[in-house]
């Protein structure tokens, strides 16, 4: 065999390994686009819901309010928290409203209580709930998150003044007030001040 044909036969075979490799490639890379595909299902961000509420199973027998597949603003009309849910049977004590659970709901309205079985409310949970007129929380919640709530239509060049209180067997507990002026230098220059608490 001559030195030419030594080079063509390695190069044909070259040739050939490559394109086993480059045909074995672009099956791998078929079948992970149809892996990404299956993956890509919407998921649901909810285990189950009950009377138009979302609920996250989050041990055994608790579950907490969260809202439809991270939709902002998925409630509206008036809002009630039931203390326990059902769901296939089993029955679970509602102990959490989740992070950003009714955030941008404006169109919730009326007067909200929280259940007593809730300990726990997320962050930006109610945030952008314009339309509820009062919040009343049980004394069993113990947990409040950051920007769980926000004022709404506050008049400008006003003071104004909000306290926490605990009610328990001791009585009634309240925290320092604390104070805030607003101004009308809110970004956009909109008319509807909006701080989070």
């Amino acid at each position: 065999m001559t030195e030419d044909n030594v080079s063509r036969n390695i190069f044909t075979q070259m040739m050939n390994y490559e394109l086993k490799y480059t045909k074995m490639e672009y099956i791998r890379i078929i079948v992970l686009n149809i892996l990404w595909m299956l993956l890509a299902v919407p998921t649901f961000a909810y285990n189950f819901e009950v009377d138009g509420l979302y609920y996250n199973i989050i041990s055994d027998n608790e579950v907490e309010v969260t809202n439809r597949n991270n939709e902002q603003g998925s409630y509206s009309g008036e809002l009630n928290i039931p203390t326990n849910v059902t769901s296939n049977g089993k029955n679970y004590v509602v102990t959490k409203i989740g992070n950003f659970a009714f955030y941008n709901c404006s169109g919730l309205t009326g007067s909200l209580t929280i259940p007593n079985s809730v300990t726990t409310i997320g962050e930006a949970a109610f945030s952008g709930c314009s339309g509820l007129t009062s919040v009343t929380i049980d004394n069993s919640v113990k947990e409040i998150g950051s920007a769980s709530f926000t004022l709404t239509n506050l008049a400008y060049g006003t003071t104004y003044y909000v306290c926490a209180y605990v009610v328990s067997a001791a009585g009634i507990q309240y925290s320092d007030p604390v104070s805030f002026t607003t101004v009308n230098d809110w970004p956009g220059g909109d008319d509807n001040v909006t701080p989070g608490i």
